[in-house]
């Protein structure tokens, strides 16, 4: 009777480790992915400021050459 309880012990600790596993192991996976992606739509903004930057120069260049040729 006893060496069944111990065996059902046992039995019970690896039925609750296997699911805290598992479960510990998406939530590193989840926070992984979320960081990456988040580095990479920093990236994609910096970008699309730069662009911004860049389009707004190029458009005061083009009105300031046209200004002075009038």
């Amino acid at each position: 009777m006893i060496e069944s309880f111990k065996v059902s012990k046992t039995f019970g600790q690896d039925v609750f480790s296997k699911p805290l596993i598992i479960g510990v192991t998406w939530l590193i996976k989840s926070f992984s992915i979320e960081i990456i992606l988040c580095l990479y739509c920093e990236k994609f903004y910096i970008a699309l400021e730069n662009c911004q930057n860049s389009c707004a120069l190029i458009a005061k260049t083009r009105s300031s050459g046209i200004i002075s040729l009038l």
